[in-house]
């Protein structure tokens, strides 16, 4: 399992998350029995790229896989940077932007204190990095445009318009769509979803990079 856990490393020089996530499914086919997680970070020093990859067994250990590439940015010079204004905060190591942040205020707000909201939000992306969402595009375009109808956005002109005001771009709006349908999908397989979120924000992490201390 390590040594495909590294050729599958190995062939992510160059590759965007999205496609690199994708590859992943490969992995998870071969080993079924250990969960795995993709992370990344792109480096503000250089611009690079850097994947980790974690592997939790069925005895509950968690392996952590990364490498370094002839041309990538040595190991001593990782982290030489502030943390990004756009990192709301971290959660179990799954970063929150402040866009996405903003973004949960319209359905989240009420619901309760916002805080809560935003960690469990994390805790579901995590969740679902280990265990993916069988959506398919036409689910995905049901779930955009459910979100559209749901808050008047009948026409691009409208769409835009909200997008703009909430400094959202077409690939953050589908991706927030996505999440919420994948969490949709996530609720008909979990019935005590909400018992897992309260157990896991119990004991959860977190790391406050913006807002409170």
């Amino acid at each position: 399992m390590l040594t495909e856990s590294l050729d599958f490393l190995r062939g992510l020089d160059g590759i965007e998350p999205p496609e690199a996530r994708e590859r992943l499914d490969g992995l998870r086919a071969r080993f079924p029995a250990v969960v795995f997680r993709l992370l990344w970070q792109r480096e503000e020093y250089d611009g690079s790229l850097h994947y980790d990859l974690l592997a939790r067994t069925p005895d509950g250990e968690t392996v952590s896989l990364s490498r370094t590439a002839g041309q990538e940015l040595p190991w001593p010079l990782r982290g030489l940077h502030r943390v990004s204004e756009k990192v709301l905060c971290r959660v179990n190591g799954m970063d929150v932007s402040v866009e996405q942040a903003v973004a949960l205020l319209d359905f989240l707000w009420q619901e309760r204190p916002l805080m809560d909201r935003i960690v469990e939000a994390a805790l579901l992306r995590g969740l679902l990095e280990e265990q993916p969402a069988e959506l398919d595009a036409a689910a995905l375009q049901e779930a955009m445009d459910a979100f559209r109808r749901a808050r008047g956005l009948l026409t691009v002109k409208a769409t835009e318009v909200w997008m703009a005001e909430r400094g959202l771009s077409h690939e953050a709006l589908e991706d927030l769509v996505a999440e919420q349908a994948a969490l949709a999908w996530l609720r008909t397989r979990m019935p005590d979803l909400e018992g897992w979120l309260r157990e896991r924000r119990r004991t959860a992490k977190v790391e406050w990079f913006w807002g409170p201390a």
